[in-house]
């Protein structure tokens, strides 16, 4: 005999609400994703290499001017994650003259994040984003440190229904 919870119809309630609709900001990430994804001429290699717990991403991308090489772009990532203090370093990116870093931290039953840019000649960037599921609702709070400007939005749904607000 199968217990009520092996088939997906017989789901109990508790375990419908607490699951989450999308993010309000990811509604439209598929359509704009598969609009503007894969659709250049840009030749590019990609090695990704995992070690000592750090996968470190090498990527050269080239621009041609006819039959000739005209540019090389040179991207290294890498990404790590220390398991015992739940510490993410989900992006540490040098791409030329410019770095990026995005760290997450479990935080309250939900995902504190910060970002943080790098460029020569302009002041340093970032954010710090907190997401969390209340009630059945995706809560999302980003406070961006450059312009001093907090976004707030919510995403809450019933019966195929998607309601969000930003």
């Amino acid at each position: 005999a199968r217990s009520p919870r092996s088939h997906p119809a017989r789901a109990s309630a508790a375990t419908r609400r607490t699951m989450a609709p999308p993010k309000f900001k990811d509604l439209l990430k598929a359509p704009s994703d598969l609009l503007s994804d894969d659709f250049t001429s840009k030749k590019a290699i990609k090695f990704k290499l995992p070690a000592g717990g750090i996968t470190f991403t090498a990527q050269n991308e080239f621009k041609l001017s006819g039959d000739k090489v005209d540019y090389v772009a040179n991207k290294i990532t890498g990404k790590y994650a220390h398991k015992p203090s739940k510490v993410s370093i989900d992006k540490l990116e040098f791409k030329g003259d410019t770095a990026k870093l995005e760290l997450s931290y479990p935080f309250a039953s939900g995902k504190v994040k910060g970002k943080g840019d790098m460029q020569p000649g302009k002041d340093l960037g970032g954010s710090v984003e907190f997401d969390t599921c209340v009630g059945g609702a995706s809560v999302l709070a980003a406070l961006n440190l450059n312009k001093f400007k907090l976004d707030l939005s919510a995403v809450t749904g019933m019966k195929g229904l998607n309601v969000g607000a930003k």
